[in-house]
């Protein structure tokens, strides 16, 4: 038994022939694609105001707090300026992007000396949505989002990615307010 897909135009001669075996493997992707698909929307993952001592549960969490080896002369020039900011972060625990920046941003304020319980941890869903609704006040699209605040003002934030570092990063941010 032999199957042909067509791609292109009607008259395309770009065809691909699969034999028998070849289409039970496609299908078999296809389907466990879908399977996945379809058990990604069904997780339970952490959403809303969360402590970050809950994030210490969390593998991808561990090892990236403790791999990160953040610049010490950037993170001493933090120092007691950063403590005059309110820091919120935005994330999802099923997000690669938070899994990654998460824990270096903890790490940082930790070395800086910011009072980790003084952090607003709001982690999002799928939809990037919280029973809160805090995401909605700061226009959040994209997670990670460490967003600093200075007197109830926005004075910056790092989104979804860094520049060069979460500490040049942050130093960054001090140094134009």
């Amino acid at each position: 038994m032999v199957f042909s897909v067509r791609f292109g135009r009607e008259n395309s001669t770009n065809v691909w022939v699969m034999g028998f075996n070849e289409m039970k493997s496609f299908l078999s992707i296809i389907l466990l694609l879908l399977v996945y698909v379809g058990h990604a929307q069904g997780v339970d993952v952490p959403v809303g105001k969360t402590e970050y001592k809950e994030l210490q549960t969390f593998e991808w969490y561990e090892l990236g707090y403790e791999n990160y080896r953040p610049k010490k002369r950037v993170v001493n020039d933090l120092g007691n300026d950063l403590n005059q900011f309110q820091v919120l972060i935005f994330g999802g625990t099923w997000c690669p992007d938070t899994q990654k920046l998460l824990p270096h941003f903890y790490k940082v304020l930790h070395d800086a000396g910011y009072p980790l319980d003084d952090v607003s941890l709001y982690l999002l869903d799928f939809d990037k949505s919280s029973p809160e609704g805090e995401e909605e006040n700061y226009a959040i699209k994209y997670i990670p989002t460490l967003v600093l605040m200075k007197d109830g003002e926005e004075v910056g934030r790092i989104v979804e990615r860094v520049k060069k570092s979460v500490e040049v990063d942050l130093r960054e941010i001090i140094r134009d307010k």
